[in-house]
């Protein structure tokens, strides 16, 4: 299952994984029947392995209509891997940024936990690594409450309602999730990156609740899709004009390998490619690989 898949990342994802792997299906799904149905006609020849499942991340009982009509495909069979890969960027309010970032991750996991196959189910939450790093610029306490073990999603509802009411008033993020230099020179990053973290907390609480699953996040980087082309840095720009910028191909690279290396261990990581994209870099949620 890989949300968000008619188009970016999430469409490459879905090319990649019936490329590279024939004894895959895929279940591609997409806020919009019509835009799925073109995705799945450009996989071309390997659209037979694939289907198209309308999925809304915001829209709760769209999200278990999908599950509930995917479990019906399975029949008796499981889920080997589910991908939380939908998501928005830039130019959005705080609230659109938790209702989609970190609420849509958690009713997609949800959903699809129970049909996991829990001998060898993996499940993958696309993030960023703007969520570690808020989570370093997060307060003591607010830390703590993330890093609990035995967190809730009402501990993160709570937490999100906090910084709703504080973004009302002046500076009142300061004392709770400050954002650091984000905050007054790059408001939109620091509302971005305060969803991914939220959502990386849950992955995390969930992956210690189900051990018997590899349930993990990574950070794509920069990756040349319409997300990075409504920002002004980069509004009109070529992928070569981008400077770092990899192709949706490029960017999943992470996702393809905590969805097959053979060598992944454990959940609740976070991940991200190295500097020459040649291995695969192991952290925690509130601290962002490093070499």
């Amino acid at each position: 299952v890989v949300t968000g898949a008619n188009k970016g990342q999430g469409f490459a994802l879905c090319q990649r994984i019936l490329e590279e792997h024939s004894d895959t299906y895929v279940f591609l799904c997409a806020r919009d029947l019509r835009k799925g149905a073109a995705a799945l006609v450009e996989l071309g020849p390997y659209a037979d392995r694939a289907c198209t499942i309308v999925l809304d991340v915001t829209d709760r009982e769209s999200v278990r209509d999908a599950a509930r009509k995917i479990s019906e495909r399975l029949g008796d069979g499981k889920l080997y891997g589910c991908v939380s890969n939908a998501g928005i960027l830039w130019g959005k309010s705080l609230e659109q940024q938790f209702q989609v970032n970190a609420r849509g991750v958690r009713g997609v996991l949800d959903a699809f936990l129970p049909l996991m196959d829990s001998t060898k189910g993996r499940m993958v939450v696309v993030s960023s690594g703007l969520g570690p790093l808020m989570h370093s610029y997060a307060s003591d306490d607010n830390k703590l409450i993330m890093n609990n073990n035995e967190l809730e999603w009402e501990d993160l509802e709570a937490l999100m309602q906090f910084c709703l009411r504080a973004v009302e008033l002046e500076g009142g993020l300061e004392e709770g999730f400050s954002g650091g230099p984000f905050a007054e020179a790059a408001p939109d990053f620091h509302k971005y990156g305060l969803a991914k973290m939220m959502a990386d907390a849950y992955m995390q609480s969930l992956g210690r609740k189900h051990p018997e699953l590899q349930i993990n996040s990574c950070d794509p980087g920069l990756v040349y899709t319409d997300l990075i082309l409504n920002m002004p840095k980069y509004e009109g720009k070529s992928i070569d004009e981008c400077s770092g910028a990899q192709t949706p191909k490029q960017g999943v690279e992470a996702a393809m390998r905590l969805l097959f290396d053979n060598d992944i261990r454990g959940s609740g990581h976070f991940y991200a490619m190295s500097k020459d994209k040649s291995r695969l870099l192991k952290s925690t949620i509130n601290v962002k690989p490093t070499e």
